[in-house]
């Protein structure tokens, strides 16, 4: 029987930057090679253009001709840098075994992720000059790196290389590696981003001999994460005295029912356990608002399976939902907003994501400690990654007919359309993008629509839902005018209903699957009374009561969120004032797909 060695301990917060997560090494100067790629010497620095082939003699280049010299943004060594172009062309280092600190800056780019060993080893690295670092292990006389697209169809470059030797020694210190979600990943700059993810923040809150490698990815899903590569090296580089958190599954529910996720994380668990980690399971956090409902949920997402995988394969599994929805209580609903997004009830700030990881930390053990041998020998490293093309999953990349993920439609993915009504070969993330009239399948009518967009500009209805909203300036409205005076709203008007009971507005929504959806809504409400109305879903005999209370002026918007049952395609959605001042002014409508029961009870007309 395997036994559980994490206390519940808090730890003294030693505030540093998350770029300093890595242990701190000693390096000799003597050791430390810096490459600026682009083809402007600067002073100190290794001048390589793209044009460098690698070369025995001096010990470094490019192997292969994918790259070019490009432009970039910053300064000095940052005012240039090299394009890479294929998947092939890696820039080579000749450097004795050992261990090293590898520091990245990036070029100019929206997202880039960064190779080494044929390994994703930093994911999706955000921003003109982006800076990061992780300790790797050299084996074999050379270090290979490479950038490649953390958004596929986008520019990744690298505008400069610092490798500093650590140790002749290989091993990587204890390492804690982290898989998780767009909650959990980290933001960039790392010591100054507004967003942040928990992991992102952990070594502010853990013992500082940890080396933290946070693995984590935004619209992440446990099979996506082992796919894309992220888990390849973790299981090659994992060992005795590592552990493993796997904080992963709000977007797993748009690919598959329980079980299947259950058994992903249980191969993910087992595997790590091979290698004699340790493994730590994560129940998500709530979303805002979840702490004002009466009664309180007790859980999200898929805690149920992770519970069964921690009883099964004896390992710990934190209630993080728990720790954060009693903190949210604690503080009250105002603060509690403070925490997230502006807008967003899922997403931390860098405030929230703080308080999640030191919630994290109270459960976590206080320092490096080593464990039994592994029962099998390290894995060797793969020649090719695991998967090359990351499928962006979260709402902020979705884009209906963009069935290849380069950031467009046009007539590529019009033709991948047309080849896949032949023979099917399109993934999940690729199948939802396709449904563009947004009825659950991918057919001719979603061929014709596509089409029709490419030729007239006029887009296919599923896109009217484009990153989940649908705007009130284009619903139905009986007794209401649009206004644009009060500032603070998304679209060009908003829709400000009569202060009479009966005004109403209709939305017109279109989901793929019939399902339970949270609605969010965009609203404003200046006066000090809650501005309650009827909420009714394509014509049912049944409805619901929703509160619309005070947001304090008619400037400041706050959404506002209930969990309705969809159908398939098109839906309706009535709001009817139940009150003399009408309903709150509206903005927008906001939908997902969740797995939460409906809100509250309905009444039955």
């Amino acid at each position: 029987m395997k036994t559980k060695r994490l206390a519940a301990l808090l730890f003294a917060v030693t505030m540093i930057t998350s770029a300093l997560s890595l242990p701190q090494l000693p390096t000799n100067a003597a050791d430390v090679r810096k490459f600026d790629l682009g083809g402007n010497a600067q002073s100190g620095w290794t001048s390589v253009s793209a044009s460098t082939s690698y070369d025995k003699n001096k010990g470094y280049g490019f192997g292969g001709s994918g790259v070019k010299n490009v432009g970039a943004s910053g300064q000095n060594e940052r005012a240039d840098a090299v394009q890479f172009t294929d998947w092939t062309t890696t820039f080579n280092v000749d450097l004795p075994k050992g261990l090293y600190r590898v520091r990245v800056t990036l070029g100019n780019t929206t997202r880039t992720s960064v190779y080494m060993e044929n390994m994703i080893q930093i994911v999706n690295m955000t921003g003109n000059n982006a800076v990061d670092q992780i300790l790797i292990p050299v084996t074999d006389g050379q270090l290979n790196v490479r950038a490649g697209a953390g958004k596929d169809g986008t520019a990744f470059s690298i505008s400069a290389l610092e490798i500093e030797k650590v140790s002749d020694d290989p091993t990587l210190p204890p390492t804690i590696w982290i898989c998780g979600d767009s909650t959990v990943c980290n933001y960039y700059p790392l010591d100054t981003s507004t967003q942040g993810g928990w992991g992102q923040m952990l070594g502010h809150y853990v013992d500082n001999g940890w080396n933290i490698r946070n693995m984590a990815a935004s619209g992440q899903w446990a099979k996506g994460f082992i796919d894309a590569g992220q888990f390849t090296p973790i299981e090659t580089y994992g060992k005795p005295g590592d552990v493993y958190i796997i904080s992963i599954g709000i977007n797993d529910s748009k690919y598959y029912k329980g079980d299947e996720y259950q058994r992903i994380i249980t191969n993910m668990t087992q595997r790590a356990q091979k290698k004699g980690m340790e493994v730590i399971l994560v129940k998500q956090q709530g979303r805002n608002g979840d702490a004002q409902r009466d009664p309180l949920l007790t859980y999200r997402w898929y805690a149920k399976e992770l519970d069964a995988v921690a009883q099964a394969e004896q390992v710990q599994c934190v209630d993080l939902f728990k720790l954060w929805q009693d903190y949210c209580v604690q503080i009250g609903a105002d603060k509690t907003t403070q925490l997230y997004m502006n807008g967003d009830t899922l997403h931390p700030n860098r405030q929230g994501a703080e308080k999640l990881a030191e919630l994290f930390a109270t459960q976590f053990k206080a320092s490096p400690v080593a464990q039994q041998p592994a029962t099998e020998p390290p894995t060797e490293p793969p020649t090719e990654p695991a998967n090359t093309l990351e499928e962006p999953a979260d709402p902020e990349d979705f884009i209906y007919g963009d069935v290849n993920f380069d950031g467009v439609v046009d007539i590529f993915d019009m033709a991948l359309v047309k080849k896949h009504l032949v023979q099917p070969l399109f993934g999940r993330n690729a199948l939802r993008r396709a449904d563009v009239d947004a009825d659950g399948l991918v057919g001719v009518v979603d061929a014709v629509a596509l089409q029709r967009y490419l030729s007239t500009g006029r887009y296919m209805p599923a896109y009217e839902q484009k990153l989940g909203f649908t705007y009130a300036i284009d619903q139905k409205i009986n007794k209401g005018v649009h206004e644009d005076i009060n500032a603070g709203f998304k679209e060009t008007v908003y829709v400000n209903l009569d202060n009479e009971q009966g005004s109403s507005l209709d939305w017109t929504v279109f989901v793929p699957v019939d399902g339970n959806y949270l609605c969010s809504f965009g609203t404003a409400n200046g006066s000090k009374n809650n501005r309650s109305m009827k909420i009714e879903v394509n014509g049912s005999q049944d409805f619901w009561m929703q509160d619309f209370l005070t947001t304090d002026a008619w400037t400041t918007w706050q959404e506002r969120g209930i969990v309705l049952p969809l159908k398939t395609g098109k839906n309706t959605i009535r709001l009817t004032s139940a009150t003399a001042e009408g309903g709150p002014n509206f903005d927008y409508l906001r939908i997902e797909w969740t797995d939460e029961p409906l809100a509250g009870t309905y009444i039955e007309k």
